[in-house]
Parts: C-alpha cells; sequence; structure tokens
C-alpha cells in the first residue's frame, strides 16, 4: 500500500499534464456565416453515381461536413447544381446544418443527353453563427 501511496502523486501528474492542447468551455469568437466564407468553415462532398450503365443518367449526392471544434447555431446553406459551361441546371435549395455543422444536400438527377459534361454543385447563400472554439 506504501508503494501505491508513493506512485499516486506521480500519476497524477502525469494526467494533469497530458490536456496541452485543450479545446476552450466558450467560443474563442463567433462569426456570421455567409456565401463568401462558408468554405472556411464547411467543405463539401460530392459523389455520383451512374444506376444504368447503358444510359447517361447520373445521380449526384452532395454532403456538407463542418469544421472541428466549430458550433454551427441556426445555419442554412443555399445552393444550385450548375452545368460546367455555366448554365443553372437546378433550382435553388437550402439545407440546415447540424450543430456539428453537417448536412446533406437532396440528391440530384441528371440526364447528359450525350453532352459529355459534368455538374458542379454551387454555394448561393449561407447563414447563421458559427462559434469557433480553438
Amino acid at each position: 500500500m506504501k508503494k501505491f501511496a508513493l506512485l499516486l502523486p506521480l500519476l497524477t501528474i502525469a494526467l494533469v499534464s497530458c490536456g496541452g492542447d485543450r479545446v476552450s468551455d466558450s467560443p474563442k469568437e463567433s462569426v456570421k456565416l455567409s456565401e463568401k466564407n462558408y468554405s472556411t468553415y464547411v467543405a463539401i462532398n460530392t459523389s455520383f453515381a451512374m444506376p444504368n450503365a447503358g444510359y447517361a443518367d447520373i445521380i449526384y449526392f452532395s454532403y456538407f461536413i463542418g469544421a472541428d471544434y466549430c458550433k454551427f447555431v441556426d445555419c442554412t446553406i443555399t445552393y444550385k447544381y450548375v452545368i460546367n459551361s455555366g448554365s443553372v441546371e437546378s433550382s435553388e435549395e437550402t439545407v440546415p446544418l447540424t450543430l456539428s455543422g453537417d448536412g446533406q444536400a437532396n440528391p440530384y438527377y441528371a440526364r447528359l443527353n450525350n453532352r459529355g459534361y459534368f455538374f458542379n454543385i454551387v454555394i448561393t447563400g449561407a447563414s447563421g453563427t458559427v462559434q469557433v472554439y480553438r
């Protein structure tokens, strides 16, 4: 028991010193999310599938991924799909983001009709507050 009593202070010091890269309990800053700054706080991952190999049908899936150490308060992203030539191919839609900044766009179904173009998701608006904790 005496050996354990001698090791207890050393164990306590070791555990306390492990918290070197702590995250604050209160936000370091609060930022209004906008169309211009959204990419600082929200990443977009888009993938596609071709369900019918014999046809030029494509389904696009886009996901919004919030930055680590951020809290997203009442945040939304407004987007549309645009063909590479610049013409708009879909109507605008708005997606609410979770507190962690995650969200999912509605799948976009496209028929290429031998045009050979690909589509991009374009952010047309963003709103809400991002609280940054690190």
